[in-house]
């Protein structure tokens, strides 16, 4: 075989990092020419327009989660939306939406506005829902806000835009993804998402320092900012970089009231003065998650909805009829004795057992225990059980245990 000398191997070698090198600048900045052209041809406007949905003329009973995604409160209602749809006072008022999952809630002048996580804004008017329907496609909602002047800011996988009231047009103010948004003073508008915090102002969007890129959630105090990520809790002025706060490392939801931060972490709730100090709050059961609107606090559990008073947390709705907490994405369903059987897409088995109440015929859930079978993708009885196909393997559930 025939020996290539060593210095024109070392070429070689020299030549080929260098090829290398090139292509992979070559694509990086190819890849950044192509979302710069397609930032700049995205329209900063679309038409809009909204459509009524059919009122359905047969009901039926829908569970998903029991876990609440976002609050609205009126003089005469509580709104609450998530895994489970959107409901008031009068209960269950999804009927009419295309899913059943919401992603984000908020009061638009005086009406409700609605995200679903599968996609789409929708707006509840006169006992019925209108689909917004916009030259940018269908929008995946995060998160909702009523501006200073009766706007609609709507944060989305899509960007930051903006909805008068009674026009016909969408602004886009941002292409980059958002998932929380906050007010400030002034026309202050603090944006955070999978791409950093931002700080807009007059249709201007400046990005701030965070320890971590990924914002959950926003939030302002004066004229400091809060950011939620996934290193935990920041703070720092709104001109400047936001560095973690002591023992707010493990939080992983927050809300203000006033001049005080409250942050569920590590089963507990904690309160934030001013000066920066944590303390603990007492609730009957272990907070999911916090919200803070219309100058209340609001505590989601797995008991229901609490509301924090002079009297101390009081239950303000209790768990809807759901599936148990966790993944409510269905991959297979079933009946066993009377009951009903559903597999779960990232999951185990879950079984719904009837009971009989004011209003009928309803289901109670219960989530199946042990790890035998997860990833549920079919079910099949036979012999009076249940084979369970799912992504370890087949099992068979009795009814009782898999």
């Amino acid at each position: 075989m025939r020996m290539i000398p060593k210095g024109r191997l070392t070429i070689l070698t020299v030549a080929g990092v260098l090829a290398l090198a090139l292509g992979i600048g070559f694509y990086l900045r190819l890849s950044r020419d192509v979302r710069q052209a397609l930032a700049a041809s995205g329209k900063a406007s679309e038409p809009l327009q909204f459509i009524s949905l059919p009122i359905p003329t047969t009901s039926s009973e829908r569970w998903g989660g029991g876990e609440v995604e976002a609050i609205a409160v009126t003089p005469s209602s509580l709104i609450t939306a998530g895994a489970f749809g959107v409901a008031d006072e009068t209960g269950d008022i999804s009927a009419g939406l295309p899913t059943l999952k919401a992603s984000a809630l908020a009061l638009w002048r005086g009406r409700f506005v609605v995200g679903l996580a599968a996609g789409g804004l929708f707006l509840r008017r006169d006992g019925r829902w209108e689909e917004a329907r916009t030259g940018f496609g269908t929008l995946h909602v995060r998160a909702l806000l009523e501006g200073p002047g009766g706007e609609l800011l709507i944060g989305a996988r899509e960007g930051l835009f903006r909805a008068a009231w009674g026009d016909i047009a969408l602004e886009r103010l941002d292409t980059a993804p958002v998932r929380s948004m906050a007010l400030g003073d002034g026309g202050l508008l603090l944006v955070g998402g999978e791409e950093g915090l931002r700080r807009v102002e007059a249709s201007r969007a400046v990005l701030l320092a965070t320890p971590d890129p990924w914002v959950d959630w926003v939030g302002v105090i004066g004229k400091d900012a809060l950011a939620l990520t996934p290193l935990g809790l920041v703070r720092g002025p709104l001109g400047g970089s936001l560095l973690p706060v002591g023992g707010a490392q493990d939080v992983t939801s927050a809300a203000i009231h006033g001049t005080q931060t409250f942050a569920v972490g590590d089963h507990s709730l904690l309160r934030f003065e001013a000066s920066g100090r944590p303390a603990e709050e007492l609730l009957p059961v272990a907070p999911r998650r916090v919200f803070t609107v219309a100058g209340l606090i609001f505590v989601d559990t797995d008991n229901g909805l609490y509301r924090r008073t002079s009297q101390g947390w009081i239950l303000a709705r209790s768990r809807p009829a759901s599936l148990p907490p966790g993944s409510s994405h269905v991959g297979a369903l079933a009946s066993l004795n009377s009951k009903v059987v559903v597999g779960l897409f990232d999951g185990g088995l879950a079984v719904g057992e009837p009971l009989s109440d004011k209003k009928g015929s309803s289901l109670k859930w219960n989530s199946v225990p042990g790890t035998t079978a997860w990833g549920v993708n079919a079910l099949l009885p036979a012999g009076g059980a249940l084979y369970v196909a799912s992504l370890r393997g087949a099992a068979r559930f009795d009814g009782k245990r898999i």
